[in-house]
């Protein structure tokens, strides 16, 4: 039983990260410096990973963009969050959303796969916390 308590509190300790994570990229969206932007390269990485069942090919999609900040400062950004649904492409002209305090903290806005990646891992961490509290707190046989 005390696994399952651990096991709990470490989905809600992801969900938590994860609002967080999610409401700074939404204020980001909201309120950061918009600029256009070229999305330098959207490939699959096709990339060999190990997994259980042994060898396998990491399909996400490794994105890369690139824009000028107000100032004039190139900058170029590779996002830590893949995806593997491609939805923008190589070449296509975007709208960047940038921090001025770090331009390298910016966000394509005509890609959603950012916030739908944070939205399912909120979703699938409260999902296991309640079927964890649930087994916890339901009468017994």
């Amino acid at each position: 039983m005390g696994w399952l308590v651990l096991l709990t509190a470490a989905f809600a300790s992801l969900a938590v990260f994860e609002v967080r994570n999610l409401r700074a990229l939404l204020r980001l969206r909201r309120n950061g410096t918009r600029v256009p932007g070229t999305v330098v390269s959207a490939e699959r990485s096709n990339r060999v990973v190990r997994t259980s069942e042994g060898p396998g090919v990491d399909k996400t999609i490794d994105i890369a963009f690139r824009f000028e900040t107000v100032d004039g400062r190139a900058v170029e950004v590779r996002p830590k969050i893949k995806s593997a649904v491609r939805t923008v492409h190589t070449g296509q002209h975007v709208t960047v959303a940038y921090d001025p305090a770090n331009p390298e903290y910016a966000d394509i806005l005509d890609s959603k796969g950012a916030v739908w990646l944070h939205a399912v891992a909120i979703a699938l961490s409260v999902v296991i916390c309640a079927s964890c509290a649930w087994t916890v707190v339901r009468p017994g046989p």
